[in-house]
């Protein structure tokens, strides 16, 4: 009976124990891999057969959807499965593409896919900076003072006018239409002629022939303007009467004499004869104009008294000198002989003038001290200088030689006036610091650069040499000022770099470049050579300003090409894009057709 109870349960037990009798598979490499698995039992390196992929093509891409496991190579077979068109040996594995939201061609690294194809909306770059914004890619220049970083950069305003500039880069220039036509040789502000609230630009090309040899020619670029301009594009052509009238030589805003709302435009012409060879004339055009206009149909011609007085040899506007609501205008006549011969003289006449006006009828003439003093070389508006609520203005005389030799003045006359008044009765006279300086032989500026709310002077010689022969200088005079003031003890003097540079040969007031609250200067330097020979160069000095400063650590160094003569004349035109900020233009007039450049202001610094 025992036995027959027993056995069942060792039965059982029997079969529901481990099968640990089992024997182990066999693995003789001990890879890992049982024999009946391992592609090569006695090697431990070779374990699983391989996947191999079809390769029509012969591409060394396979196809992902014919694989077949072996474990030897299979002639025909590949072990990549990434081939886009298997029957197509130039299609090959799934291109990297990059999102462009933007559209402009560049991607976006941070979205990224693989596709056989091209996909729509998709790149193969992934360089852009913003894929949000149109006009930010590494394909772009930089545009100032958009708040973007165009060019992708990392710098929004890397336009910004720091360091050397080379006015071959320039984003605006404007070319003369022929061979010695001297397109640039002056140039200026226009103000707002056609009332658009957005300023323009004037262009002098003495040398001009559409009215003869040398009649001249100036030209009327609107604002807002950009890019490269032909003058024969331009938006009014004014041209000179007749041979060798030289006429915009120079040019100038006249300010809004018949106070319609638009400003008008001053062109000189000195070598006019109408009243004896090179009395010299300048000619009034009321604004808004356009197209091209003969000088002789202008709203006024101003007439120099007589033979060689060379009228016109300077202009300006004077601002409203007499206070009635009307600006005035400014003709200088080097050649006037009321105080000796060439002594010189300048006329204000009051607006608004229409028709031939005599300038022996002028409202004020300002007469030079003594012979050969050309008073009238230069003349330019000084803004309110006293406070009175009268404009006042400043007249520059070369050869002036009350203190030293031809050390040259500039006068600063106040308004009002009226009649024939001696500039030895001026509220202030600078007098050059040395012999020979001819200060007043270049035009003089005036603005707010201390920003304590009264005017300033800014005033040029070519002739300094500090820094070696002929290697200029100009000097700021804080106002107001008044008396005699010497010009070694002006507020600033900024030196030309080395010799022959001619720094100060032009100077300008040009607004607040930089938006900083300080009105800032820029200095011409026409023979500088940096960029090649007679290159030219034109500096900005960025205020406040005060003390020695050598130019060379200006805020900004633009630079001509050989033999632009870069810097010959330069103006502060105000804001001639429309993008709210003051703009620079530099007159380069060379041995060709001429070319003038504008340097776009920056909120960038």
């Amino acid at each position: 009976m025992r036995f027959t109870k027993i056995a069942p349960l060792l039965l059982t037990s029997l079969l529901t124990a481990p099968n640990s009798l089992a024997a182990p598979p066999v693995d003789l490499d001990g890879d890992g891999i049982p024999a009946f698995r391992d592609c090569d039992d006695t090697d431990p390196r070779i374990r699983l057969p391989l996947r191999w992929y079809l390769d029509s093509d012969g591409d060394g891409f396979g196809d992902s959807s014919s694989m077949t496991p072996s474990c030897t190579p299979l002639s025909g077979y590949v072990r990549n499965s990434s081939d886009c068109d298997d029957t197509n040996p130039f299609i090959r594995r799934p291109l990297r593409q990059y999102l462009d939201s933007d559209g402009d061609g560049f991607g976006d690294i941070s979205t990224r896919v693989h596709h056989c194809g091209r996909l729509s909306g998709y790149v193969r770059n992934s360089s852009d900076c913003d894929d949000t914004e149109f006009l930010a890619n590494p394909g772009l220049e930089e545009i100032c003072n958009d708040g973007i970083d165009n060019d992708c950069d990392g710098t929004p305003n890397d336009c910004e006018l720091i360091g050397d500039i080379y006015l071959s880069d320039s984003h605006s220039t404007f070319t003369g239409e022929n061979g010695s036509d001297y397109a640039g040789f002056s140039v200026s502000g226009a103000g707002d002629v056609n009332g658009d609230s957005i300023n323009d630009i004037l262009i002098g090309a003495h040398g001009e022939d559409s009215g003869g040899s040398s009649a001249g020619a100036s030209y009327l670029v609107l604002g807002p303007t950009s890019g490269n301009v032909d003058l024969s594009l331009a938006d009014a052509k004014f041209i000179g009467e007749d041979t060798s009238d030289s006429s915009g030589n120079p040019v100038s805003s006249a300010g809004d004499v018949n106070n319609d709302g638009f400003d008008d435009i001053l062109i000189a012409a000195y070598g006019d004869d109408t009243n004896g060879s090179y009395a010299g004339a300048a000619y009034l055009v009321s604004g808004p104009v356009t197209g091209n206009l003969d000088l002789s149909l202008a709203d006024a011609k101003l007439l120099g008294e007589a033979a060689n007085d060379q009228a016109g040899y300077s202009v300006s506007n004077a601002g409203d000198f007499n206070y009635d609501g009307f600006d005035d205008l400014l003709v200088g006549a080097t050649g006037d002989d009321t105080n000796g011969s060439s002594a010189g003289a300048a006329y204000l006449i009051f607006g608004p003038v229409t028709g031939q006006v005599e300038l022996s009828s002028a409202d004020v003439k300002f007469l030079g001290e003594d012979t050969n003093y050309f008073a009238g070389d230069t003349v330019s508006a000084a803004g309110d200088m006293d406070g009175d609520g009268f404009d006042d203005v400043l007249i520059g005389s070369s050869n002036q030689s009350t203190v030293r030799d031809y050390a040259g003045a500039v006068y600063l006359m106040l308004g009002p006036t009226s009649g024939q008044v001696d500039l030895s009765s001026a509220e202030a006279s600078l007098i050059g610091e040395d012999e020979y300086h001819y200060v007043g032989e270049h035009k003089s500026s005036s603005g707010d650069i201390n920003g304590d709310g009264h005017n300033d002077i800014i005033i040029g010689t070519g002739e300094d040499d500090t820094n070696g022969y002929k290697s200029g200088a100009a000097y700021l005079v804080l106002g107001p000022v008044s008396g005699q003031i010497d010009l070694s003890s002006a507020d600033a003097k900024l030196l030309g770099e080395r010799t022959t540079d001619q720094a100060g040969h032009s100077v300008s007031y040009v607004g607040d470049i930089n938006e900083d609250s300080f009105d800032d200067i820029i200095v011409g330097a026409n023979s500088e050579d940096s960029g090649g020979t007679n290159a030219g160069t034109v500096y900005l000095v960025t205020g406040p300003i005060s003390g020695q400063i050598d130019l060379s650590s200006a805020d900004a160094k633009f630079i001509g090409n050989a033999y632009d003569v870069a810097g010959h004349d330069v103006s502060g035109p105000g804001d001639v894009t429309g993008d709210g900020l003051d703009d620079i233009l530099i007159g380069a007039y060379n041995s060709s057709t001429g070319t003038v450049y504008l340097i776009e202001g920056t909120n960038g610094y």
